[in-house]
């Protein structure tokens, strides 16, 4: 039985590789309740869903194809086992010693933990305090967890786009303060109420970024690259948005400046 549940581990760690939703808690219910009523406590009128709650189509294809060679295959074996009874099943099913061999996976990291103690050696809830495994009414995946499932993929392209619009509205905030710190020295001939370090600074600094504008374009792209290849490359969302505010810092330090600067179109010269 090891040997049937680490195979399944490193298949879905391998389509973990390129779509990182496989562990959001959506998918992992649904790929747990496939194991749980097919071969675990099977119920006669569950069938293996085609949608899992990743983004590709593809990808629930290669997942549910997992799940059928090992339940298929951890049917057979557990007959001739004997593993007749439920908790020899589940015991068999979320073994902690099965780990994948790159990243160390075990079963909770894909399909979450069912606590032995809840269900009775039929597969029976006795405790309901913790919630079990939900078929949907008639052993089916309900209309109720495909909208989950597919309102999921929504909000992770929310979350994926997001960070764009988010990145744009910042930069453009930047851009536009520098224009009016620009319009702010011409108008006033850079001589201004207050002219002391501070505001010479400031100046100094505008004047340089606007002579190298094609750097401020540079590092902007290199920030929109930097997020596209982290999104490219399925790493989880709090990875590209600490890279986008990481790179945001030095925009912050000189947005800073030129709302100084900007500022001075309110006071007389």
């Amino acid at each position: 039985m090891d040997k049937l549940l680490l195979e399944l581990l490193e298949t879905l760690e391998e389509i973990g590789r390129s779509h990182a939703e496989i562990y959001d808690p959506l998918c992992r219910d649904a790929m747990g309740d496939a194991v749980f009523h097919l071969f675990i406590a099977p119920s006669p009128h569950y069938t293996l869903p085609a949608e899992f709650g990743l983004d590709a189509e593809e990808a629930n294809l290669r997942v549910g194809i997992a799940l059928r060679r090992y339940v298929e295959s951890a049917r057979e074996l557990a007959a001739k086992l004997g593993l007749a009874d439920f908790h020899a099943r589940l015991a068999a099913f979320q073994n902690g010693a099965v780990c994948t061999a790159c990243e160390r996976r075990r079963f909770d990291a894909f399909f979450g933990w069912s606590d032995p103690t809840c269900f009775d050696s039929s597969g029976q809830v006795v405790d309901r305090t913790t919630p079990r495994r939900s078929a949907g009414g008639n052993g089916r995946q309900s209309s109720g967890a495909l909208a989950l499932l597919k309102r999921g993929r929504v909000f992770r392209a929310i979350n994926r786009h997001a960070i764009y619009v988010c990145m744009a509205v910042f930069f453009g905030l930047c851009w536009f303060s520098h224009y009016l710190a620009r319009l702010a020295m011409e108008i006033y001939n850079r001589h201004f109420l207050a002219m002391n370090a501070k505001t010479l600074r400031a100046m100094a600094l505008i004047d340089w970024v606007a002579a190298h504008g094609w750097l401020a374009m540079a590092y902007v792209f290199l920030v929109v690259t930097a997020v596209s290849f982290l999104q490219l490359r399925r790493r989880p969302p709090w990875t590209y948005w600490v890279t986008a505010i990481l790179f945001s810092i030095p925009c912050f330090a000189y947005w800073v400046p030129c709302v100084f600067i900007a500022g001075k179109l309110f006071l007389r010269p």
